[in-house]
């Protein structure tokens, strides 16, 4: 059972992914410009942070569950606004599926730890595979159906949020369950200054990964001549690259607060796309950098989790306080996304991705370069509570 848990943001991911890949597929079938097709997801990240913010104030205790249960609603009802073969029913679309979203992965978060009785550094593992998974899955579902004037495309959107509401209904008294202790971590020390990191790893990873994402589909599509299908089998791949890496984080924990390792990932990152830049011709390297770069991307969302919910008293504000960066991230990668694309092409965009990436690597060392901070200590103590927190320097 607390492994099936992971099924709802595996579920609610492949309904984002067959939105976010049928989305600039649907628009290329409309004739929306590139810029205009990046103001698409720009509707749905401003509603999302919107969203968090919202969320954050009134996401406690029983409200988080019917917040969860209640949180496909909205993506269903966007669902209608796909049947018009106009442009303006796609942002109402979006925005519905923002409000659904932003609810149930903040949510899922804050009841994650108490509903698996996991250690954060595993539930964080695992909820970043799941969501990727799921990613990575409703990337390749949508690749196969999705084509311009073909109406299957909105049938994925349909089934899931369905699937996910039914289990919830069916694991509601697990997710109530009280907090109980993981397994120790062998004393591992948590440094307040990382959360700082997490914050610019997430908010780089959300414009580079999600800003590709949105406009990929329809520059490989116009511009280098990658079939949906062939699309979204890349994606697919560079996505299970993302969740097994998040899953391999959690083997060893030490990582986490080693900047040579921080400094490696985002290097990786930088060349995933500098690879797939220089070889849009050739689908296997072209590949290859994609992979590359969702390693980077497991990296990214896994610490970012670890780092927010270490601490059991402020694991609600800073969850929220992610997500909203993720909305953030997702605004700045879809405009320059949309941008980078219509003005340089497809080999501009993966190189700006680079680009930003070296941008994010070098403030983070800033950061990491000013003082030694304060290490927190947590360890198991027993059932009924998450851990203890000791300070030392």
């Amino acid at each position: 059972m607390r492994y099936l848990v992971f099924l709802f943001p595996l579920l609610a991911d492949v309904t984002i992914a067959c939105f976010f890949f049928g989305m600039p597929v649907r628009a290329s079938y409309l004739g929306l410009t590139d810029t205009a097709t990046g103001w698409l997801f720009t509707v749905f990240n401003v509603t999302y942070i919107f969203t968090a913010s919202v969320v954050v104030r009134w996401g406690h205790g029983r409200m988080s569950l019917l917040l969860l249960l209640s949180a496909g609603a909205p993506a269903l009802l966007a669902l209608l606004f796909l049947i018009n073969d106009t442009a303006w029913p796609l942002a109402i679309a979006m925005a519905g599926l923002a409000i659904s979203s932003s609810t149930f992965f903040i949510c899922f978060q804050l009841k994650m730890g108490s509903a698996t009785s996991m250690h954060p550094q595993y539930s964080a593992a695992w909820y970043a595979f799941a969501w990727s998974t799921g990613m990575a899955i409703g990337l390749l579902l949508q690749g196969v159906v999705s084509s311009p004037g073909n109406s299957w495309f909105i049938v994925p959107m349909m089934i899931m949020p369905l699937i996910v509401v039914a289990l919830l209904l069916l694991c509601r008294d697990r997710l109530q369950a009280v907090v109980v202790a993981g397994e120790a971590d062998g004393g591992l020390a948590h440094d307040p200054r990382y959360v700082l990191i997490g914050r610019i790893s997430i908010v780089t990873a959300s414009i580079v990964i999600f800003g590709c994402i949105g406009i990929l589909p329809k520059v490989g599509l116009e511009e280098l001549d990658i079939s949906t299908m062939t699309m979204g089998v890349m994606l697919f791949l560079s996505r299970m690259a993302q969740a097994i890496s998040a899953l391999v984080c959690m083997v060893y924990t030490r990582w986490l607060y080693n900047p040579v390792w921080l400094t490696v990932a985002n290097i990786l990152g930088l060349l995933g796309f500098v690879l797939a830049a220089v070889n849009g011709s050739n689908a296997v390297l072209f590949c290859l950098g994609l992979c590359i770069a969702g390693i980077f991307g497991g990296v990214c969302f896994y610490q970012a989790v670890v780092y927010a919910i270490m601490d059991p008293a402020a694991a609600s504000r800073h969850v929220a306080c992610n997500e909203i960066l993720v909305g953030v991230g997702a605004v700045a990668g879809s405009l320059l996304a949309g941008y980078a694309a219509e003005l340089l092409g497809a080999r501009g965009l993966l190189l700006a991705a680079a680009a930003v990436i070296g941008v994010a690597m070098v403030i983070e060392m800033l950061v990491l370069s000013r003082g030694t901070g304060r290490a927190a200590q947590y360890y198991s103590c027993g059932a009924g509570a998450l851990g203890v927190k000791r300070s030392s320097k």
